[in-house]
């Protein structure tokens, strides 16, 4: 767990914004967001700037280098700008890559992060090397799933990012059918699909991966054959309207995938029928 070393109200002027600004060097930062920068550097301008939030964490797994996990807005603001703010500064103490990426997902104030914001540390503390977009994906499937178990999409963005290291075997099997060759897959790239690739590798991994590479190519199947039935109806299927493509639910997705799978499973062909108020059936 982080250990709080230091805090302390002090003011913070273009000098030491530099030189904090020197250990902003944490790979998972998020980009600089020039109109939060902007209004940042308007406010202190005006004097309406109040009291600032800035945290370096020394990483004592790391060499006890430091890396700064909150601010760097308000210190671009305060160099750009070249007017002293005062700032609650703080000094933390990290013993792990966890420790980092739990830290720095807690401070959520004056821009509020994104889940995409707080997702790559706990990627890289995991040694996940799948894409963002992957494991946005991945973390969206999961919340599909999870609100299916419990009832309701409110969620914590903090309680999300741990659904990565609780599908981290799925999320790799996804990642190498998703990301593993050159064939298009966007008509896979959807959570309530995402999350029946997931169900399926938990119920048989090889035919999981012989069955989703087949939904994701189309290469050599029969024209009764289950996953081309699936491929076609992704392929014309768009969530929400569409002028071109047929409109399409989450929900109505995840029934047919599992139509699909059933029927590979199975030996038997299928039309995916949908009929909404029929339940989810169950993954074979």
């Amino acid at each position: 767990m982080y250990k709080l070393t230091l805090q302390k109200l002090r003011e913070v002027d273009e000098y030491f914004a530099i030189d904090l600004l020197e250990f902003n060097n944490y790979e998972a930062q998020r980009p600089v967001k020039e109109r939060h920068l902007t209004m940042l550097c308007n406010e202190i301008n005006s004097g309406h700037f109040l009291v600032g939030d800035i945290a370096i964490a020394k990483l004592t797994y790391d060499g006890n280098r430091n890396v700064l996990v909150n601010g760097q807005h308000q210190l671009k603001a305060v160099v750009k700008v070249g007017k002293s703010i005062n700032a609650v500064y703080q000094e933390y103490m990290c013993s792990s890559p966890n420790d980092l990426s739990e830290l720095y997902r807690r401070f959520d104030n004056h821009q509020a992060r994104s889940l995409g914001d707080i997702l790559s540390p706990e990627a890289i503390a995991l040694g996940v090397t799948w894409k963002r977009s992957i494991v946005r994906l991945v973390v969206a499937a999961a919340s599909f799933g999870e609100a299916g178990f419990h009832g309701s999409t409110d969620v914590p963005k903090v309680e999300k990012v741990k659904y990565i290291s609780q599908y981290l075997k799925q999320g790799s099997f996804v990642n190498h059918i998703l990301e593993g060759g050159k064939i298009k897959s966007s008509h896979l790239k959807r959570a309530a699909v995402v999350f029946v690739m997931m169900k399926t590798w938990d119920k048989d991994k090889h035919l999981a991966e012989l069955f989703w590479e087949s939904v994701m190519n189309g290469i050599d199947l029969t024209a009764n054959s289950p996953m081309l039935v699936l491929r076609n109806y992704l392929l014309t299927s768009a969530l929400g309207g569409s002028n071109k493509l047929r409109v399409s639910n989450s929900r109505e997705m995840q029934v047919k995938c599992i139509h699909a799978w059933n029927a590979y499973r199975s030996g038997s062909k299928t039309s995916l029928k949908y009929h909404p108020n029929a339940p989810i059936p169950k993954i074979i």
